[in-house]
């Protein structure tokens, strides 16, 4: 029993042994890298990703590229096995800051410490890359050839970051690389980045809403929920009509690119973390891009836009994606809320069966009848020390529980 401990830190003085050679081993993939997917063949990119999600196809790639937020960077890859396109893999770099992690101080005059504290903060700086999309929630970093399992696929995509986080060392040092946003379900196969030292850290939930079969309206939707919940959805509709405010489409999304982002702005101000800015040009971009897989609903008082909400078709499920509002309008009038309905409204036309609500304001989302879907990051850091601390750290890091709330009736209540 006493050798216990030693037989304990030889194995794990083996395992890291076996962790680095692998770190340091080749694949066995050949590979195409580029800054821009423009870049890569085309043929080969939509090989792998075509009835896949829109995050991963060239049309909105080609548009992210076109408008990234200033602090972003795109990278992609494509490995191939037997000269064949095997694994797909979209990356970006970030230049991330401190003090962009931490809660706002919302011109609250702020102690000794905390001033201390906040120049310290506007210090530290560095460059993350990421394996996924830092301006979209989802599992939108790898997709793999069909027949390639995970356990196969998984070290090309730790290959390729390595030899992207190498290359950009002419320019500055990368210290962390993030696989961001898997759901449980795509899990299976993923402890082979376990190999190459990343580690898992749960993040906030996806709410998402899954619509009953024979929901087509709103009046549809609001039938399915419980007493409780439709009174609070038809208040909300009610007040925002009372108070002048009707929701119409924007046929030309370019025209009131500036409202938008004026407004996107305005609701950004408020969010606690901040690792990026929209580009103004972004919307616009996939409007164009998407087409009818993109649309754009306006909140109007009378001809003034106080509100918007995005939504991006995924197959049948709609992302409800960014939006923007009047903060001193949505203290009289629930523009928020009213958004909200928008994103259903939006999605039955759309003809959606789910809806993708994305990871904050979990509690008003529960209450609509979206349920949470877990997600996980992966995460290294390149010195293996700090990777040690890395991991302690990452036990300690706090997300969102999604409240309880069976906002939905059962198919078989009355």
């Amino acid at each position: 029993m006493a050798r216990a401990p030693g037989r304990k830190l030889i194995e794990k003085l083996r395992g890291a042994r076996a962790r680095h050679a692998a770190r340091h081993r080749p694949s066995g993939f050949e590979f195409a890298l580029a800054d821009g997917i423009r870049y890569l063949d085309g043929e080969h990119w939509d090989a792998l990703t075509a009835s896949d999600s829109v995050f991963v196809s060239r049309a909105y790639l080609t548009a992210l590229d076109e408008a990234l937020p200033e602090n972003v960077r795109s990278r992609y890859a494509i490995a191939y096995r037997s000269g064949k396109p095997a694994v797909a893999v979209a990356m970006q770099f970030a230049a991330v800051r401190a003090e962009d992690l931490g809660a706002k101080t919302n011109g609250k005059e702020l102690g000794k410490r905390e001033r201390l504290g906040a120049a310290v903060k506007r210090r530290v700086h560095g460059t993350l890359l990421l394996c996924g999309n830092l301006t979209a929630w989802g599992p939108h970093g790898a997709r793999f050839a069909r027949g390639l399992t995970p356990q196969e696929g998984w070290p090309a995509v730790a290959e390729a970051l390595y030899r992207v986080r190498r290359a950009e060392r002419l320019a500055r040092q990368t210290d962390l690389v993030l696989v961001k946003d898997l759901p449980d379900a795509e899990l299976p196969g993923i402890e082979a980045l376990e190999t190459f030292s990343y580690r898992p850290f749960e993040t906030d939930p996806d709410m998402v809403l899954e619509l009953p079969p024979t929901c087509a309206s709103m009046d549809g939707y609001l039938a399915f929920l419980r007493s409780k919940y439709r009174k609070a959805a038809r208040s909300v509709l009610e007040k925002a009509e009372k108070a002048g405010l009707r929701t119409a489409p924007v046929e030309d999304v370019a025209r009131v690119a500036d409202r938008l982002h004026e407004l996107y702005l305005e609701t950004l101000s408020g969010a606690q973390v901040r690792l990026f800015t929209l580009h103004p040009d972004y919307f616009p971009r996939l409007a164009s891009a998407l087409g009818s897989g993109f649309r754009c609903t306006a909140l109007l008082r009378g001809t003034e836009i106080v509100g918007f909400v995005s939504v991006i078709r995924d197959g049948t499920t709609a992302v409800g994606y960014y939006l923007g509002f009047d903060r001193a309008a949505n203290e009289e009038v629930p523009i928020y809320f009213r958004l909200l309905y928008a994103v259903i409204e939006t999605s039955l036309a759309m003809g959606c069966r789910r809806i993708s609500f994305g990871r904050t304001a979990l509690d008003p989302k529960a209450r609509l009848g979206a349920k949470p879907l877990r997600m996980r990051c992966w995460i290294r850091h390149r010195v293996p020390i700090v990777d040690v601390a890395l991991r302690r750290w990452l036990r300690e890091i706090p997300h969102q529980e999604a409240p309880e709330h069976t906002a939905m009736k059962e198919l078989t209540d009355p």
